[in-house]
């Protein structure tokens, strides 16, 4: 029989389209796949992929990015993205490189990017410096009979399949030379591999993965560090054998004199040192490319364990070294950055240690204004990093009065710092807070956004990372119109010279003559999100707002989209403004009765009025009434606003820094539930 009758001569067509009826050669059900490697510290690793569930799903990602892959591998090689696989039939897998930076290589060829490549169990794959060993448990055996009602139908075929010689399984079981077993022609691993967990016969008797060392010789050779013998060396210590032979033969023969046995000799020696200088300079190139393996994967281990006890070491001192109420501060130094923004290093007036705190958070300041009865109540973010622990540093930029208004005064708490406040004054200072802040225990991608003033808590976040030697990638994008308002400009450029993973993009909205892009400012347009998609990779990042309310909103719609997750977009909203979501609006019952009216009783005032659920707060809508209310911060984070509930109850529409004491409220982060009389 030929090949093609023993392919085809088992089937015939039925007469319901085509479907092949009376065929003996059983299908199988979808099997497991097991990629095995061995980690930079000798330890064995291993994950599964099951293709029953990778038809359902449609790829299974592999990388550094623990948010995109289905499977993270933490080596240096590998990218963020690097590649994904995909099922073609059971037995055969597809792989396809995203675009890795160090690639994806099967067989020693590395493949294109965005190209699906066929897997078998037989080739040799590398994901990044990787060498990953392949098996496969098929699935059961389905029969590929037909149906009763098809096999009535159809005749029977004529030609029938000639029965295997009796040695056909014994050679189909026997391993190849590489120690991985084939698969059969239904996909099936040869031998016994099919009827044991995936990869329980994987490893040889030293418990390496079969495969591995013919892996590791082809990566070896392609890295340029095979068995110490480049190709130079090789052609030259062969050709001095075979002028060594001629020398023996034409010697014999007495055709040689003495200059020929010099020149021979000459040969052969410098064949010989050749070799050896191509042996010395291939064990030093391994030795370096080791080398420096072994120092970038110290320096990362010792990078995590110096940001862990860095955390631990913070936790404890934050728990010790914290304070309730008002702690006396004293000015150690004041700095102009430029831009109208002053820079004030504070230290404790009582010489004593203080807490650590969250890149992002605040001080709140009690400030005793001459001509003021009561003290004013001002929050100004922390602008360095926590490490810097000798300090806190605040940077305020006075308020000028507005544009349309310029007979108006200054802000009130800026003029303050800026125009009396000097060198060993002291101030009134609450302990750090706010919910804003970036996590340090964390490593994944950041893209942090000031507009303004509100670079300083963004500047606190770069500066820690910078500070602890994380290697976090970091997107720092700083909005101003121009040169003017650059503040830290030689900061923000150091930073991005000294750290790799720091990118710097300034946006200008409108340079003067004398801005030139590439020099002073990367982008002439504002920070948008139409820029992250041209600037950024990908939208796969934790990104970190501050900035004039109008830039905020915007931000946050377009970031939602563009598809980032909302817990990925963390905001804070300098001034008395915040980002307002838009509320739903509830449905409408046509035969509802209309909601009850609320009532707010302001007591000390004397006046009632009826709610209007167009104000976010009770502060807005107390000031609208004419209410002398308290505040600071305006966001729930400072205490200054909280007043006693006489009588109904609350709903927060933020949730509050700290909650106040049973009885009382933050008005200005919460609307009446109902009735409701409050001491104000």
């Amino acid at each position: 029989m030929t090949d093609a009758q023993e392919s085809t001569g088992a089937e015939s067509a039925s007469g319901d389209g085509g479907q092949a009826s009376g065929t003996t050669a059983p299908n199988r059900k979808p099997g497991t796949w097991t990629f095995s490697f061995e980690t930079s510290t000798g330890q064995i690793q291993s994950f599964s992929i099951d293709e029953s569930a990778l038809m359902d799903k449609g790829r299974f990602a592999v990388g550094r990015n623990p948010k995109s892959s289905d499977y993270v591998l933490t080596d240096f090689s590998i990218s963020r993205d690097h590649c994904v696989f995909s099922v073609k039939r059971p037995g055969t897998l597809l792989i396809t490189d995203v675009g890795s930076s160090n690639g994806t290589f099967v067989n020693e060829a590395r493949i294109s990017p965005n190209e699906a490549q066929d897997l078998n169990l037989e080739d040799q794959l590398e994901i990044g410096n990787l060498l990953i060993t392949l098996a496969y448990e098929a699935g059961p055996e389905v029969s590929g009979a037909a149906s009763p009602s098809a096999q009535a139908t159809s005749p029977k075929p004529e030609t029938q399949v000639e029965p295997a010689p009796a040695n056909v399984e014994a050679v189909a079981a026997k391993p190849t030379t590489a120690g991985v077993e084939k698969t059969t022609g239904n996909g099936a691993a040869a031998g016994t591999a099919s009827s044991k967990r995936p990869g329980a016969s994987q490893r040889d008797p030293k418990g390496e993965p079969k495969g591995a060392s013919r892996a590791k010789q082809a990566a070896a050779r392609r890295r340029g560090e095979g068995d110490g013998m480049n190709w130079v060396g090789r052609v030259m210590f062969g050709g001095a054998i075979i002028v060594g032979v001629f020398a023996i033969v034409f010697g014999q023969a007495g055709e040689l004199g003495t200059s020929g046995y010099q020149l021979i000799g000459g040969a052969v020696l410098a064949a010989v040192a050749i070799q050896v200088f191509a042996m010395t300079w291939s064990s030093m190139r391994r030795a370096s490319a080791e080398s420096t393996y072994y120092d970038q994967q110290v320096a990362m281990l010792r990078n995590q364990v110096k940001a862990s006890s860095a955390h631990m070491r913070a936790e404890r001192d934050r728990a010790t070294l914290t304070w309730n109420g008002i702690r006396k501060y004293r000015i150690d130094r004041k700095v102009p950055e430029g831009g109208g923004i002053c820079s004030f290093y504070l230290k404790p007036h009582d010489g004593k240690g203080h807490p650590p705190f969250d890149p992002g958070q605040y001080l709140t300041f009690q400030l005793k204004i001459p001509g003021k009865d009561k003290p004013v109540i001002r929050c100004y973010s922390l602008s360095d990093s926590p490490l810097q622990r000798d300090y806190y540093r605040v940077s305020i930029k006075k308020v000028p009065p507005p544009r349309d208004r310029p007979d108006l005064p200054s802000g009130l708490s800026s003029s303050f710092f800026h125009d009396q406040l000097e060198e060993g004054d002291i101030l009134d200072v609450k302990a750090p807070s706010g919910k804003f802040f970036m996590d340090q225990t964390k490593h994944t991608p950041v893209v942090l956004i000031g507009g303004g003033v509100g670079l300083t808590p963004v500047m606190s976040m770069v500066n820690s990372i910078a500070l602890s030697g994380s290697k976090r990638e970091t997107h720092f994008f700083y909005g101003v119109r121009n040169s003017k308002e650059h503040v830290m400009k030689e900061h923000l450029e150091q930073l991005a010279r000294d750290h790799e993973n720091i990118h710097l993009h300034v946006c200008y909205s409108d340079p003067e003559e004398g801005d030139e892009e590439g020099r002073d400012y990367q982008h002439a347009e504002r920070v948008s999100v139409d820029l992250f998609k041209r600037a950024l990779p990908s939208n796969n990042y934790d990104f970190y707002i501050c900035g004039p309310p109008p830039m905020m909103e915007s931000l946050v719609k377009d970031l939602d989209a563009w598809g980032v997750p909302e817990p990925n977009v963390h905001f804070e909203a300098f001034g008395p403004a915040s980002v307002k979501k838009a509320k739903p609006k509830p449905a409408e019952d046509a035969g509802a009765a209309p909601a009850e009216a609320i009532e707010v009783e302001f007591a000390k005032s004397g006046k009632k009025v009826a709610w209007d659920a167009s104000f976010d707060s009770l502060l807005e809508f107390g000031e609208a009434q004419g209410i002398a209310m308290d505040s600071g911060c305006r966001a729930g984070n400072c205490g200054t606003c909280i007043t006693a509930v006489k009588s109904g109850d609350v709903k927060y529409v933020e949730e509050p820094g700290s909650a106040p004491e049973s009885g009382s409220c933050l008005v200005c982060v919460s609307v009446p539930k109902g009735n409701l009389v409050l001491e104000a």
